[in-house]
């Protein structure tokens, strides 16, 4: 029983996968112990197997010695025995003769004449055969005993034999038993280690859902602290210009009284004018009176001007205020609208549903009745049939001509057959009742979308999206969506009523100023207060230097700032004019109040095109976000406006809205036309003029204390690459360089609104690069491209960090408008919280990618350079990009784990500068397994020939700090 059944068997179960994964790599320790003890046991046992087997031959060959030397030994003895009995036959026949001889010859020896025996004799030879004999006997004892030694130990070696042959079977059998053992360790070796991967990957995927998952939750927490930062300050703004707009109508008060009293003072004029007119007569010295008078007039009519140039600023207040909550409505309305459609939508498909349910249903009913028919006709001709069969036999049986009685079926048509069975005619039930209706409400609607044809279509746009909500499962929600229609639209309605009611109260006042003011001044007041683009052209003909040109241009942008489009003058839309004809196409019908909605919403609509093509991207986008949206009031709505840094647009649509909106007057609908036809060659014409301005401020050298405000501003736009939002902003706040150099962090974030924190670190390093550019007594700093926006945001966003791996950063850095000079100065926590870079080795790989910048002194050109040089050779490793070392990866034929580099931040500076990142680095990038020995021998040798041919690193050196 495995650890995983054991585990599900007990009951207590286990409390994380993090456990399981412990138990198994315990379980995995334990089995490869004891897999090393087997292994170590039968490597003893094959050596103790092969000794005994050598032991066992070494003894078979001394047996085999011993028994040649045992038969050896028995021939000989068999040859002694013999020569023993004859020697012993031959003594006692010589002792039989020499006994005769010496009875023969008195017993004496024969001897010689020296008195010695003689050696021929019988006695001596006796002797030496006695010795002789002994000498066998001694070689014969000696013989057996050896045989009798030779003979035990043959019988030792016999048992010794068995016992080693008895021992090799028990050893041959524990073999048998550990290969079995063994080969069931490797089975569960592998089981464990297969589920230990599974459980790993299953780990790695749930740790992967709760990083995105805590990213996610920091994203939404951080989204939640910048909309509340951004609703408070958009409060501040709106108290802010409510006093503005209290103080500017007390002013207005008081200039109104000062106008009341112009006829009196005219009166007092004339009075002492006659009054002087006698005095001539009477002195002569009145034309310093004169002049005095003149003076006073003249300061009148300067008063007068300031009330009107008071007068205007707090029209052109009441007429931006005006644009931002039509732009609200606008919001508001696309929203709803795109909620309603969604309803829309969700009924009509559920009356679709219903509709193909109850004619599947029909059909059903129609073909089993059918097929009752059928059967009761099959029945009833059988019967006829019979009868018939049966009449034809009586007939033939009486003999009666066919012909004459024979009795036909009378034959009953449709009408007849219906008459007689009124319960198969199929009557005309509810459903069908409602769906003829329907049709009829559908015609009416086709009818109103037919005539308007000619005006466009919309793809967006359902044909049955209205009448939907007549359908009875739809009723309810149409009735609750209606009231949340009433409720927004009559907060809205309240709030453009007050607007419009402040606008007819200073249109009035400013009549009576005109009516009161004499001729010539209102003529000087309307020359002074149009301003045109001739103006500027003027101003550039004019002999009065960059003074005077920058004065001008100063005059044109706050001219430009205050300038917005009437909503009131804006044509209605094909798709208002269409959601009116199908409100007057659903006016018979008894939900009276969704027609009269869609009018107000179409009448909304006509508001402000410009302004809705923009803002309708942000509902959608908000809109697909979050599919349930609550009820929010107008304040949210303008917090949501002023809080908004315009992400979502395009930069051409922004400019051209820009330049539509600060070239399109007001006051007639030719001139909006005029202005919208010609916004694109007047952004153009603005853009040059910013060119020239900035080359203009950097050919002169002068400092950036120095710059004008249309130059700050110009600078932040073009080079700095801001948002529109923040370079409104500065253009309302910052005058000049002096002022934008001295603000600090805290002046940033108060006077400028930019709350994030990486926004106004961006700032600060533009200022403090251009201040140091500019400065005649600073050094010349050596990355002047970033001065000049070479390597802004969308590059770094777009192009560099695709490069070195790590494209899912980039809507991060695009959000945080994080370009090149920025990099140096990013910390830990900037790139944790801000970021959301939370994995060490992607910081480390954007580290790497940072110091290649620095090494190339951050020359976009040069780095496109070296790139296009090395795209084909395997050199200049330092600059390749992640695209680069993925096709170097394919090139070592390792293709089918290249496209694991991806996201990975796998890139050329990282492997040319980190010592640390070596071969087993790069295939755990590549996530070539461990079992793949011939893939990563190929990795380890073309990576160290790319390491010794691309980069000035050396492989001792990399070993060395290893060990």
């Amino acid at each position: 029983m495995t650890v995983v059944k054991r585990q599900a068997s007990s009951p207590a179960g286990v409390s994380s996968e993090v456990e399981v994964l412990k138990a198994l790599k315990s379980l995995f320790e334990h089995h490869k112990a004891l897999d090393e003890k087997v292994r170590e046991r039968l490597r003893v046992a094959l050596e103790r197997v092969a000794q005994l087997e050598e032991e066992l031959a070494s003894a078979n060959q001394e047996l085999f010695t011993f028994r040649e030397q045992a038969t050896k030994s028995r021939h000989s003895s068999g040859s002694a025995e013999d020569i023993k009995s004859n020697r012993t036959d031959s003594t006692s026949q010589a002792d039989a003769d020499s006994r005769e001889s010496s009875t023969t010859t008195s017993g004496l020896p024969k001897r010689l004449s020296n008195g010695s025996i003689e050696p021929d004799s019988e006695m001596g030879r006796v002797m030496d055969l006695q010795e002789t004999v002994e000498k066998q006997n001694t070689e014969l004892t000696s013989a057996r005993t050896k045989i009798l030694e030779l003979n035990n130990k043959l019988t030792e070696l016999d048992e010794s034999f068995t016992t080693s042959q008895k021992e090799l079977a028990k050893a041959q059998e524990a073999v048998n038993k550990l290969q079995r053992d063994l080969r069931e360790s490797q089975a569960q070796k592998e089981d464990q280690e297969e589920r230990i991967a599974t459980l790993e990957k299953r780990y790695l995927n749930a740790q992967r859902e709760s990083t995105s998952v805590h990213d996610l939750n920091d994203k939404l927490e951080a989204e939640v602290q910048t909309k509340e930062a951004s609703l408070k300050s958009a409060e501040e703004k709106m108290r802010s210009l409510q006093e503005k707009v209290e103080h500017l109508e007390q002013k207005l008060a008081q200039s109104l009284k000062k106008v009341e009293a112009m006829p009196s003072i005219e009166a007092e004029l004339q009075q002492r004018l006659e009054a002087l007119s006698q005095a001539e007569e009477q002195h002569g010295s009145t034309a310093e009176r004169i002049m005095n008078l003149e003076q006073a007039l003249h300061d009148k009519e300067s008063e007068l001007l300031r009330s009107r140039q008071r007068e205007k600023m707090n029209e052109e207040h009441n007429v931006r205020l005006s644009t931002t909550v039509d732009r609200l409505l606008t919001e508001s309305n696309e929203r709803l609208q795109l909620h309603l459609k969604e309803r829309m939508a969700a009924l009509e498909d559920k009356n679709q549903l219903t509709a193909e349910l109850q004619r599947i249903t029909k059909i059903l009913d129609d073909t089993q009745q059918e097929k009752e028919r059928i059967n009761d006709d099959l029945l009833r001709y059988r019967k006829e049939v019979e009868t018939l069969r049966m009449q034809m036999e009586q007939l033939m049986r009486a003999g009666y001509a066919f012909e004459d009685n024979v009795s036909r079926r009378r034959h009953r048509g449709r009408e007849q057959a219906l008459t007689d069975d009124p319960t198969k005619v199929n009557t005309l039930n509810e459903q069908e009742w409602e769906k003829i209706q329907q049709a009829h409400v559908l015609a009416n609607v086709a009818h109103a979308f037919d005539t308007s044809d000619t005006e466009g279509t919309d793809d967006s746009e359902s044909l049955f999206g209205a009448v939907d909500l007549l359908s009875p499962s739809g009723h309810t929600g149409a009735q609750t969506l209606a009231i949340m229609l009433q409720e927004q639209l009559d907060a809205i309605n309240n709030e453009i009523r007050l607007i419009q009611e402040e606008k007819e109260s200073t249109e009035q006042r400013a009549d009576e100023l005109e009516i009161r003011a004499p001729a010539g001044m209102t003529a000087q007041m309307y020359t002074y207060s149009s301003s045109s683009p001739q103006l500027a052209t003027a101003a550039d003909s004019s002999p009065s230097g960059q003074q005077q040109y920058s004065r001008d241009d100063s005059s044109i942008n706050s001219k430009e700032e205050s300038r917005q489009i009437k909503c009131e003058s804006s044509p209605p839309t094909p798709r208002a004019l269409r959601l009116e004809r199908v409100a007057a196409a659903l006016a018979k019908s008894p939900e009276e109040s969704i027609s009269s909605r869609l009018q107000e919403i179409s009448i909304v609509s006509s508001y402000s095109p410009l302004g809705s093509l923009t803002s309708s991207q942000d509902s959608l986008h908000k809109q697909h976000q979050h599919p349930n949206p609550k009820k929010k009031g107008l304040k949210s709505s303008l917090g949501r406006f002023f809080s908004k840094k315009e992400k979502h647009k395009p930069k051409e649509l922004l400019a051209r809205e820009m330049a539509a909106g600060n070239y399109i007057d007001g006051g007639d609908n030719s001139g909006s036309e005029m202005g919208i036809g010609l916004g694109q060659s007047d952004f153009d014409r603005r853009k040059k003029k910013k060119h020239e301005l900035l080359e203009e401020a950097m050919k002169a050298s002068t400092p950036f204390a120095l710059w004008n405000g249309p130059t700050v501003v110009a600078w932040l736009e073009l080079w700095v690459g801001m948002p529109a939002w923040y370079v409104a902003a500065c253009r309302a706040n910052v005058k000049s360089g002096a002022i934008m150099s001295a603000l600090s962090d805290t002046e940033i974030q108060r006077e400028i609104g930019i709350s994030n924190p990486l926004h106004r670190l961006k700032l600060r390093l533009a200022i403090q690069e251009m201040v140091s550019l500019t400065s005649p007594s600073a050094p010349k700093t050596s990355r002047t491209t970033l001065a000049f926006g070479d390597m802004n945001h969308e590059w770094i966003g777009k192009d560099w960090l695709p490069s070195l791996g790590l494209p899912q950063y980039r809507s991060h850095f695009m959000e945080c408008l994080v370009d090149a000079r920025m990099l140096d100065h990013l910390t830990k926590k900037d790139l944790r919280g801000q970021l959301k870079m939370v994995d060490s080795f992607h910081r480390t790989s954007l580290q790497y990618g940072i110091n290649c910048l620095k090494k190339i002194n951050y020359d976009k050109k040069e780095l496109e350079r070296r790139r296009e040089e090395s795209q084909n050779d395997v050199k200049d490793v330092l600059v390749w990009s992640n695209e680069r070392v993925i096709k170097w990866v394919q090139i070592i034929n390792l293709r089918e784990y290249a496209n694991n580099l991806q996201e990975s931040g796998v890139h050329g500076a990282l492997i040319a500068l980190d010592e640390s990142f070596d071969h087993c680095s790069m295939a755990l990038a590549l996530q070539i397994p461990t079992q793949n020995q011939q893939a990563r021998q190929i990795l380890e040798r073309e990576f160290n020939n790319l390491l010794a041919k691309g980069t000035d690193r050396r492989l001792e050196e990399a070993k060395n700090k290893r060990r």
